[in-house]
């Protein structure tokens, strides 16, 4: 069980040092169209309902947060093209947050 713990720890730490190698271009702002890799995704609730949430990797290696285009099945891995309005991260010129997201086209992993 240490072996394999050890293990994970190392791949784990070179994920991580490729990933803050890697060189990420700019956030995008305002109202744009996006294509890009979703890493993850994630149902948020709060006192209105469910909201199903998306991180994605974009093609300049910069990633956005924002709601899930509504009626569509996104998956972890799909690369999709979207348009939505973004802002940018105080703290990260290469994060953005994104609202309002309407799909263009998907292709499933």
């Amino acid at each position: 069980a240490v072996a394999a713990s050890l293990q994970r720890d190392m791949e784990y730490a070179s994920r991580k040092a490729e990933e803050a190698a890697e060189v990420k271009g700019p956030a995008p702002i305002g109202r744009v169209t996006v294509t890009g890799t979703v890493l993850s995704t994630k149902l948020v609730e709060n006192e209105f309902g469910a909201t199903l949430k998306m991180l994605v990797k974009l093609e300049n290696n910069s990633k956005v947060w924002c709601s899930a285009p509504s009626r569509e099945t996104i998956d972890r891995g799909d690369v999709i093209t979207f348009a939505a309005s973004f802002e940018v991260s105080k703290d990260d010129p290469s994060f953005a947050f994104g609202k309002r997201p309407h799909l263009v086209s998907r292709v499933a992993r």
